[in-house]
C-alpha cells in the first residue's frame, strides 16, 4: 500500500507539471488548439489505460496485475534511458 501511495503522489506531482509546463512549450498562435489536443490525449491515455488494467486485474487479479504494471513501467523506464536527449531539447 504505501509503493501504491506513492505511486499515485508522483502520478500526480507528475500530472502537475506537465499541465503548468504545456502552455509555454507552444507558441501563443496555436496554444488553445494544441492545449486542447494534449488534455485529450491526457484524458484519453487515463481512460483507456484504466479499463485496460481494469479488465487485466479481473482476468488476472489484482496483486498480478500491479506486478505486471510494475514490470512494463520499469521496462519502459530502461527503453527511456537508453535514448539520449536531443540537444535541441535539453536546454
Amino acid at each position: 500500500a504505501p509503493l501504491v501511495m506513492a505511486g499515485g503522489m508522483a502520478w500526480a506531482a507528475m500530472i502537475s507539471t506537465l499541465n503548468g509546463a504545456a502552455p509555454s512549450a507552444f507558441p501563443s498562435s496555436v496554444r488553445a488548439r494544441t492545449l486542447s489536443v494534449y488534455l485529450l490525449a491526457m484524458a484519453l491515455g487515463q481512460t483507456v489505460g484504466s479499463a485496460a488494467w481494469g479488465a487485466v486485474a479481473e482476468w488476472l487479479g489484482v496483486s498480478p496485475a500491479l506486478a505486471l504494471a510494475g514490470t512494463v513501467l520499469l521496462l519502459y523506464a530502461a527503453c527511456g534511458l537508453r535514448r539520449a536527449i536531443p540537444a535541441t531539447m535539453a536546454q
